[in-house]
């Protein structure tokens, strides 16, 4: 380890700033902690100075006078730290030795002033309103860093050294809920699962950063920030002319409804527009001028900039943000696309709710009537069944059913990824049989779900090979699909006889139910087969089993050969072809699910969909998985094939 340099007491270190990311990273060198919401200061405590703290901003501003009783609370903590706050290990004990001192006698520190709320939640909003009377009594400094202690410069200390030493300069009294300096706490546990805790609790976010790097001013991706936004659609009512080198708008000014449909001003977005889009903007508001303000009364709204021009309240933008402030206001808003799907009349201010650090908008709206399940309890499913489905699913091109304001209402099947997905969903691109390239979902985590939860999903449909290596399939499947008069259990004994089937030619399967009267047999291979391969085995073993049972299977796609039969849907596994996700719910009434099982406890079901979002959330959470045996087969289709060959 490089030995720590020793210098005269600096005034200013150029801070650390964090890179903002989508996603919590993974791994045991990360620490965490919470993103705090107020002014990150820079504290230099020089005990023998003219005034023995300053305080100055993430640019170098000396903002001292500004927060007095801060600087004074510093002071305080710090002239009082003596031997304790040296002992130990650390760098900073090392340079208090050499220098014989058991008395702190000059330290930088790094951290944010904030204001906490009565839930113990720092808040900008609250920040303002201090500053704005000249109350300072509320203020805490918040430290996170020590970059110098009694001239030692500790920036190329590993982060845990720095932070120890630290700790023991403040003292214990720094972890007190009544302190004025404290120590941030840093987080256990893995960074998805914080983040979705944080926002739950209304935070702004996460702060990570790698607990062995050193100190280095500028913005590091040893230091990353992943905040909980806020997501909705506004009405467009007008924009602002460019300036500078900006061409088309400014600006866009935007409104929502209030209870009762009264319309009022809501702020402007001036960020995440393309060149082209903000030209084709400036284009389409011309035509939509209007001479006054679209609100009761023609009045002009407060907070609105001087060179508004309104417009027509027709179009939509949806738009991502921090938070609303007190004037009803949006707080860093940024552009995220217009929308076509909604009537300006119905868009209202929301209220969200994060799941799985997801902003869902909408929350409350009733996506399975019958039940009065919302579409914030199914984003609540997903995250709850995301460690078991995700092992099935995760990697794979998706198809999705998508009811945007809900079952009842309409619906449309979707094969190929739409814009305005969250990052959360990766995108890989597939080529058709004509040479084109289309891109396709799919997720890897439980944010990529509930994004798509967000998105209107509410089935999820599974290609049976990986992103990796699309032209190698993996699953083999056949849908048993039996006609209105067969009964539960014939499905069952179907099934059965399909299992026996297949182990007569060396392959192990496992049933899952379909969510409706169906039942699925899954048939994990190793990915040595071609489509080619996979469909020929799968239409061969389909008219064997119609042709030893011709009164009970078909295999043919004719709805009127179905009749009185089950029939044996090997089309699932040709290139491009789909079939829905273990664990994924159906657009269907009771919020049915598809459900993996073992063939014991298919063979006890009652009833085909029996198994709903419900009766899921009811399981045990460490009940086994039925499937956990299928992710370590290695069975080939090769010799199956071979098998099959010979007793045709």
């Amino acid at each position: 380890m490089r030995a720590p340099v020793a210098s005269a007491p600096r005034r200013f270190v150029q801070p650390q700033l964090a890179t903002a990311v989508r996603e919590a990273p993974v791994g045991e060198d990360w620490t965490f902690e919470l993103k705090f919401d107020g002014y990150r200061i820079q504290a230099v405590y020089d005990r023998d100075g003219r005034k023995p703290v300053a305080l100055y901003t993430r640019r170098g501003l000396d903002w001292t006078e500004r927060f007095p009783a801060v600087a004074e609370a510093l002071a305080e903590t710090l002239g009082r730290a003596g031997k304790g706050s040296s002992n130990g290990d650390g760098a900073a004990a090392r340079g208090a030795k050499r220098n014989g001192r058991s008395a702190v006698r000059s330290a930088t520190l790094d951290g944010e002033i904030v204001v906490l709320d009565d839930k113990g939640r720092s808040s900008f909003r609250l920040l303002q309103q201090y500053l704005d009377r000249g109350r300072t009594g509320a203020l805490v400094f918040v430290a996170f860093d020590l970059l110098t202690l009694d001239g030692t410069d500790l920036r190329d200390e590993p982060l845990a050294e720095r932070r120890a030493t630290l700790a023991r300069l403040l003292g214990e009294k720094a972890r007190s809920a009544s302190a004025k300096v404290r120590l941030s706490d840093t987080l256990e546990g893995a960074g998805d699962r914080l983040l979705k805790a944080a926002c739950r609790a209304g935070l702004e976010g996460l702060i990570a950063k790698r607990s062995g790097d050193p100190y280095r001013s500028g913005r590091s991706k040893s230091w990353v920030k992943v905040k909980c936004e806020q997501r909705q659609e506004f009405v467009v009512v007008g924009f602002t002319l460019p300036r500078g080198s900006r061409a088309g708008i400014g600006a866009l000014l935007l409104g929502v409804h209030e209870e009762g449909a009264r319309l009022r001003y809501a702020g402007a977005v001036g960020t995440g527009f393309s060149h082209q889009l903000l030209l084709d903007l400036r284009k389409q508001l011309e035509a939509m001028r209007v001479k006054t303000p679209p609100f009761p009364g023609g009045d002009e709204p407060s907070g609105a900039p001087r060179d508004a021009h309104w417009v027509r309240p027709e179009l939509l933008a949806e738009v991502s943000f921090t938070e609303w402030t007190d004037d009803g206001l949006l707080r860093h808003p940024s552009f995220q696309g217009m929308r076509e799907d909604k009537e300006a009349r119905d868009i209202q201010r929301e209220t969200p709710m994060h799941v799985a650090g997801i902003t869902i908008s909408s929350p409350d709206r009733v996506v399975y009537p019958e039940l009065d399940l919302t579409k914030f309890d199914v984003a609540r499913y997903y995250e709850g069944i995301a460690k078991r489905m995700l092992p099935h699913i995760a990697d794979r091109p998706l198809s999705f059913l998508r009811c945007p304001d809900g079952r009842t209402k309409q619906c449309f099947f979707q094969k190929h990824m739409g814009t305005g997905l969250d990052e959360s969903v990766g995108k890989v691109a597939i080529k058709s049989k004509d040479g084109t390239s289309k891109d396709y979902a799919y997720v890897s985590n439980a944010a990529g779900i509930v994004a798509l939860v967000q998105f209107g999903v509410l089935e999820f449909h599974v290609w049976g090979c990986k992103r990796d290596d699309i032209e190698k399939p993996d699953r083999i499947v056949f849908d048993l699909d039996p006609d209105e008069s067969i009964a539960w259990h014939t499905t069952l004994e179907a099934a059965t006889v399909l299992r026996d089937r297949l182990t007569a030619v060396g392959l192990k399967s496992w049933p899952k139910t379909t969510g409706g009267k169906g039942v699925h047999v899954v048939v994990p291979i190793a990915r040595r087969s071609t489509w080619d391969d996979v469909r020929a085995f799968a239409r061969a073993f389909a008219e064997d089993l119609e042709s030893e049972y011709p009164h009970d299977f078909v295999s043919g796609a004719s709805k009127a050969s179905r009749k009185g039969k089950i029939f044996i849907d090997w089309l699932r596994n040709g290139r491009g072809a789909t079939w829905v996700a273990p664990w994924s719910t159906r657009a269907r009434e009771g919020a049915t699910v598809s459900v993996p099982m073992s063939w014991k406890a298919l063979e006890a079901l009652e009833a085909p969909a029996e198994t709903t979002v419900a009766t899921v959330k009811e399981q045990p959470p460490k009940s086994a998985d039925p499937w956990a045996a299928m992710l370590r087969s290695r069975q080939s289709l090769g010799s199956s094939a071979k098998q099959l060959a010979r007793t045709r």
